[in-house]
């Protein structure tokens, strides 16, 4: 499974994304950076995938929409904790993703450290092959894959599927692992909206919100060491 799910869909949406982006992006102040998303060999944000380091799983919140890749959490992360990072987070994702690629890449990379950003529980993924997935958010024209997401019961279930999965992985391989979940996402870091905001006009996180979201990590990392 590994072999055949290594790439998976980012591959073949990297581009597209990227191009999105970069044109829908327009905020005043904002300057015009060239290649402002570096997509790796992997089909993801930011450096080649490293052994050893830091494995930031998420959305779009982790990928860093709208922000230079320094100013991103899971970068702010690596340095605060002296770690090469790789960049799991991508726009759209949810816990079902965030299972999948744990599952990917866990085992190859052995990581030392996993950090989890869950901020939409709602929604689903189900991989149609080796290379195309399907994601569902609650919005589409399926009304009972909408009731699926829509489901609080679900979410929780799913959530909870998906988070023992990932624990269960990092534990196996020896990492540290630390999940923020929806609630901890709202009631610590959504309302930070200071510092230099998202590309995409403050529809995702600040520089500060993804500051504040790096320290409150580092210091849930340092509890660990402590038990």
């Amino acid at each position: 499974m590994n072999k055949y799910l290594q790439r998976g869909p980012y591959h073949w949406h990297a581009s597209t994304v990227v191009e999105r982006l970069e044109s829908s992006e327009t905020v005043e102040g904002w300057p015009r950076e060239p290649r402002m998303y570096t997509i790796n060999s992997q089909g993801f944000r930011g450096q080649e995938f490293v052994k050893q380091g830091v494995c930031a799983i998420g959305c779009s919140h982790t990928f860093g929409y709208g922000q230079l890749e320094q100013d991103t959490w899971p970068s702010l992360l690596g340095r605060a904790v002296d770690l090469p990072v790789s960049n799991m987070g991508w726009p759209g994702a949810g816990s079902d993703t965030f299972s999948r690629v744990a599952m990917t890449w866990f085992e190859q990379l052995r990581p030392r450290v996993v950090c989890v950003l869950d901020v939409y529980p709602n929604r689903r993924e189900f991989m149609l092959s080796e290379w195309q997935n399907q994601i569902y958010n609650g919005t589409g024209k399926d009304d009972n894959m909408n009731k699926i997401c829509a489901s609080p019961v679900e979410q929780q279930f799913n959530t909870e599927r998906n988070r023992r999965c990932i624990q269960n992985l990092a534990a196996e391989y020896g990492s540290q692992c630390v999940w923020i979940d929806r609630h901890t996402y709202k009631q610590k870091f959504s309302r930070i909206s200071t510092g230099r905001p998202s590309r995409d006009a403050a529809q995702h996180p600040s520089t500060d919100c993804h500051r504040a979201i790096s320290e409150y990590l580092v210091e849930a990392l340092a509890e660990l060491d402590q038990t």
